[in-house]
Parts: C-alpha cells; sequence; structure tokens
C-alpha cells in the first residue's frame, strides 16, 4: 500500500463507527483500534492528554522471512546504532512542553524505554528503544517532521 493508501484508510476507520481494523496485504499487516474516549480535536494541552490517553492505537508491521522471528538486536559497541522513527509525524523530545525531555545525550536506556514520542494525524506514539545502551546523539530537533525510517537516536 502507498502512503496515500494508508492515510484514506485511517480516515475513513476513524471517521466509521468501528472500534478496530485490521488488513493484511501481500504480507504486511495494519491494525488500527480506537478508545471509546477519544480526545477533542481542539484539546489545550494535546501533548500531556495525549500521553495520558491516547485517543487510538495504531500498529503496522512488515512481513518476516519465513520462519524468523523478530529479536532485539544488540548494541554494536563500536559504530552504535540508531532508533528510527516508525511512522512519519512531529517528533517531540519530552511528554509536553513543561516536562523534561524522555532522553538526552549521555542517557542510559534500557529495551522498552520511552525515548520520545511522534505525532501523526492528532495521536500521540511513544517510540520505544529496542536497545540497552547510552544515547550518544539526538539526531533531531523538538517539534522537527520526521520521515518514516529516519534515524531518530544514536545508541552505543
Amino acid at each position: 500500500m502507498e502512503f496515500q493508501e494508508i492515510k484514506e484508510l485511517i480516515r475513513l476507520i476513524d471517521q466509521s463507527s468501528l472500534r478496530s481494523f485490521s488488513l493484511s496485504d501481500q504480507g504486511a499487516v495494519i491494525q488500527m483500534s480506537k478508545n471509546e474516549g477519544a480526545l477533542p480535536a481542539q484539546s489545550a494541552a494535546p501533548m500531556a492528554a495525549a500521553a495520558a490517553s491516547p485517543a487510538e492505537a495504531i500498529s503496522f508491521s512488515a512481513p518476516s522471512p519465513a520462519g524468523e522471528a523478530p529479536s532485539i538486536k544488540e548494541v554494536d559497541p563500536v559504530n552504535g546504532n540508531t532508533i528510527t522513527a516508525p511512522l512519519v509525524g512531529t517528533f517531540y523530545a519530552s511528554a509536553a512542553p513543561d516536562k523534561p525531555p524522555f532522553v538526552t545525550v549521555g542517557s542510559q536506556v534500557k529495551e522498552g524505554d520511552v525515548v520520545c514520542i511522534i505525532e501523526a494525524m492528532k495521536v500521540m506514539n511513544e517510540v520505544i528503544s529496542p536497545y540497552n545502551g547510552t544515547v550518544q546523539k539526538i539526531l533531531v530537533e523538538n517539534e522537527e517532521v520526521v520521515g518514516y525510517g529516519q534515524p531518530l537516536f544514536l545508541i552505543r
């Protein structure tokens, strides 16, 4: 599926009365679900409200080779590993403008730690570290628009 088709699908599901949706297309899977207490579009504090109670959860997964289970990668101590953007949206380093950033250069992260939020279509998506290590470099600025697969952090 093309990005525009996915955006249109999200819009259609959002406007429908469906609570969850799943689509498999050529081995890729798209799953969407809506919570009953959806946030109003004109929320005064969208970052804090969405971080506390996300309006929707959307997950995308690409097909993996047959017989191979996805696994967490070990950090490459020489070159490091990058955490990349899982979707297109606006990068936020913290849960709200008045909150400290999730991580800074030198922060120790563990697999499963939230490292940032990416907002896409008024939905706040937590980005989780797949690595244990130290944040060596933050490769984007707060409130910068990021693309799918764009490197966000260097972890060693």
